[in-house]
């Protein structure tokens, strides 16, 4: 019976000395500021969702700077893949079923940071039957965003918006100098909307 049971109770006392191991490493980690070594871009965006929507000012402001050191850190020259990894964890949180005013921060987030891979994203949140604050939010963030896709997504933009989006859209076709968008800015110099006749005219 006790050479039976020898095996296993080595086997226990391996296996508790590997977590206490592993909680040691965790600790030094700590200790020395490492811990977001072993974290993902998304694990650090989700948490800052509840901060994010909060309307007590002291938990918004510390998440507006935790979001805002994250993607000023991961936007940094020589990051790239760090930066596409943020980018695509803070698209990944403009689904419907995060606030709006977290989502609003987030397309602050990728108006410094988004590139191509956050396109879809931005062009599916522009879309109609969309919050008219988080389509203005993506078409800032659209026309910060320095790949040809998001002049592409504008363009389609403009022809589903009105009012004050539809000018917005006009400036930041002409802020991007789309010339693939001059037949559309010509048509909407011709509009009777004084807001988007003066964007357009200025835009061409």
């Amino acid at each position: 019976w006790t050479g039976r049971c020898g095996p296993r109770i080595a086997f226990e006392s391996a296996r508790n000395m590997m977590d206490i191991t592993l909680l040691l490493v965790l600790g030094l980690l700590g200790l020395l500021g490492l811990e977001d070594a072993l974290q993902t871009p998304a694990d650090k965006v989700a948490p800052l969702i509840p901060g994010l929507a909060s309307t007590d000012p002291g938990q918004l402001d510390r998440a507006v700077s935790v979001l805002e050191a994250l993607c000023f850190s991961a936007g940094r020259p020589g990051a790239e893949g760090e930066r596409k990894a943020v980018a695509l964890a803070i698209a990944a949180k403009l689904s419907d079923d995060v606030p709006v005013p977290a989502r609003l921060l987030f397309l602050r987030g990728l108006e410094a940071i988004g590139k191509g891979e956050v396109v879809p994203a931005l062009a599916k949140l522009i879309a109609p039957g969309n919050d008219a604050a988080l389509r203005e939010g993506a078409r800032r963030a659209l026309e910060a965003n320095p790949h040809v896709n998001a002049k592409k997504e504008l363009r389609a933009a403009l022809r589903q918006a009105d009012g004050n989006l539809r000018a917005g859209i006009v400036r930041s076709l002409g802020a991007r100098r789309d010339f693939l968008a001059t037949a559309d800015l010509i048509e909407a110099a011709g509009e009777k909307d004084p807001e988007t006749k003066l964007a357009a005219l200025e835009a061409l």
